[in-house]
């Protein structure tokens, strides 16, 4: 239950910053590593300092932009229970700010 919220949490934070990144330069970014390098500086703070991308379960997020929003995935990497679990979720334009 605890990777859940967390990873849970993570997607809503990293879904905000990708439509902040939108606000600022009117498309999604074509992926993770844009959205770090384009993005103002306390964006790109606040996903390092709440951990969102390098979490303590060592989850591999994967963003793709799609015609009309997004969809981030989260898949655990360890823990036995664990291991290969995955949450996806899906954004229509806007949405992650609502």
């Amino acid at each position: 239950m605890a990777w859940t919220d967390s990873t849970q949490a993570g997607i809503n934070n990293l879904a905000a910053a990708i439509e902040l990144y939108r606000d600022d330069h009117s498309t999604y970014p074509s992926s993770l590593e844009e959205l770090l390098s384009g993005t103002k500086p306390r964006i790109s703070e606040y996903i390092d300092r709440n951990r969102i991308l390098h979490d303590h379960w060592d989850d591999n997020y994967e963003y793709q932009r799609l015609t009309n929003g997004f969809v981030i995935t989260v898949t655990a990497q360890r823990g036995w229970f664990l291991k290969g679990k995955r949450v996806e979720k899906s954004y229509r334009m806007g949405e992650a700010l609502e």
